[in-house]
């Protein structure tokens, strides 16, 4: 920054430059890594805050505290900050990276949304399946499960899943989607259906799965829907009637 820029122009100056770049940063996280509703169901916007705090608000401050002309360490001085900002910003990205959804599983009559953080490192390590060895880099991936053979084993994973712990957050035991399809097909419901099935349904979800449901009618493409059990609130997977096929998330 030029010697001859006061204070509040050089924290403005330094403001923009953070928010292009963290700018750049929130399209990769919302359009790639947290895709549609995933960014505030798997606490995208809070992680985000986050690093909007930090890199866009603390960095630009404190270059409006330290800044003077003329000062002999400024060059130094800003070069600390800035420096320290970029570290803040790679480990922010890493964190919001490493805390991504990777697989939406599908188990008995719904669907679950699985960030990479939720997964036992040891549990990754049992994976044969090398389709499933490592997390998807670009969104999460719809799969489907299956129990194994073992009957201890499959009660062990059963009494899990009452306490929330069950086949969804064991990848050794996922398949691709299309081993699942029929499963799926078998259950989906149209909105009216699901929406009796459920309790505590805001009415918001009603209008809205209506809404879908009358919009690909429309397009000659009849709908059901499957529950997505998120930690925040529910979404719900579209799904085409005929063939079992994901259609969108909602």
């Amino acid at each position: 920054m030029r010697a001859s820029m006061n204070r509040f122009t050089a924290s403005f100056v330094h403001m923009l430059g953070s928010a292009c770049v963290v700018a750049l940063v929130f399209l990769l996280v919302w359009l790639v890594w947290y895709p549609g509703r995933m960014f505030e169901a798997a606490s995208g916007t809070n992680l985000m805050m986050i690093l909007i705090l930090v890199d866009v608000t603390l960095g630009p401050l404190i270059t409006l505290i330290i800044f003077s002309p003329g000062k002999p360490s400024l060059k130094s001085d800003l070069t600390v900050v800035v420096v320290l900002q970029i570290a803040f910003l790679l480990y922010g990205i890493w964190s919001i990276y490493s805390a991504r959804p990777v697989y939406i599983p599908f188990d008995e009559d719904r669907f679950y949304l699985v960030t990479a953080s939720d997964i036992d490192p040891e549990d990754r390590k049992k994976v044969k399946d090398p389709v499933f060895q490592s997390f998807p880099a670009l969104g999460p991936k719809i799969v489907g499960t299956v129990l194994p053979d073992d009957p201890k084993m499959r009660e062990r994973i059963k009494f899990g899943g009452l306490l929330g712990m069950g086949i969804q957050l064991l990848p050794q035991y996922y398949v691709p989607y299309g081993q699942a399809a029929a499963s799926v097909k078998a259950v989906a419901l149209p909105a009216k259906q699901l929406m009796k099935k459920m309790t505590g349904v805001s009415e918001d979800d009603v209008s809205r799965l209506h809404a879908y449901e009358e919009k690909k009618r429309v397009a000659g493409k009849n709908v059901v829907f499957v529950r997505l059990v998120t930690r925040k609130f529910m979404l719900y997977v579209a799904v085409d009637e005929a063939s079992g096929e994901v259609i969108e998330i909602l």
